[in-house]
């Protein structure tokens, strides 16, 4: 029995690691922080994140955060040029998610769009 046993845990701990959840696509405004994260059937997986199908080199700005089986990429931030296709590689499964960035829009910008449109009303119905 110790022996069936032996075999059966060997046998599991020798699978490759699988993707259990994948990740999603994820939009942020400039300056804010974008996580894309995954799930993972072992926890002690090696892990490879691509940005653009280029390998990422963690720093202050790309971290990774590791909590058992689940993995966050972390863009702290983020600007225009961090928007792209983001994607990981475990084993023989890989996942994607596509990071947008969007300016901000300030109090000024949402009041001059509103202005726009109300004198665009003005001038397309004059009698309101």
């Amino acid at each position: 029995m110790k022996k069936l046993l032996t075999r059966w845990l060997q046998y599991f701990s020798e699978l490759p690691p699988k993707l259990i959840t994948p990740m999603t696509d994820t939009t942020v405004i400039t300056g804010d922080r974008a996580t894309f994260e995954i799930e993972l059937s072992k926890g002690d997986a090696i892990v490879r994140w691509f940005k653009d199908d280029i390998e990422l080199q963690f720093s202050e700005h790309v971290q990774l955060s590791i909590d058992g089986k689940r993995q966050k990429l972390l863009i702290y931030n983020c600007e225009n040029p961090d928007a792209g296709l983001y994607s990981c590689k475990v084993g023989n499964e890989e996942c994607s998610g596509r990071l947008k960035v969007e300016g901000k829009h300030t109090d000024q910008y949402i009041a001059s769009l509103f202005l726009a449109l109300f004198s665009l009303c003005d001038f397309c119905c004059p009698d309101l």
